[in-house]
C-alpha cells in the first residue's frame, strides 16, 4: 500500500477514502490501482464524483465527444471542473 488517504467532505457529511497501490509485477512496467470511495453518514447516497488530475497537457480518447457546458458538480460549489476548458462528453 502506497497511500491511504480519508477525508470527511464538509457538504454532504460524506466520509472519503482513497487507496493508492503501485504493483510491480515487472519491474519495468509497475502499474497503479487507485481504490475511491465516497459514503454520505445519513446514508442519502446518490453519486459520489472523483476528479483526478495529473501533471500533463493533453488528453485524448477515442470516442465520439460533443462539446458540453454541462460539467458541474454540487450546484456550482465545488470548483474542480472550473479548471478544464473546450469541455465534451460522450
Amino acid at each position: 500500500l502506497y497511500g491511504d488517504l480519508y477525508f470527511l467532505e464538509p457538504e454532504t457529511q460524506s466520509d472519503q477514502r482513497r487507496q493508492v497501490l503501485i504493483i510491480n509485477t515487472d519491474p519495468e512496467a509497475p502499474y497503479y490501482l487507485d481504490v475511491f470511495r465516497s459514503r454520505r453518514r445519513d446514508g442519502a447516497d446518490k453519486t459520489h464524483d472523483y476528479f483526478y488530475h495529473n501533471i500533463g497537457q493533453d488528453f485524448s480518447l477515442n470516442l465520439p465527444l460533443q462539446p458540453t457546458e454541462e460539467l458541474a458538480f454540487a450546484g456550482g460549489h465545488l470548483y474542480a471542473y472550473s479548471y478544464l476548458w473546450n469541455k465534451h462528453s460522450a
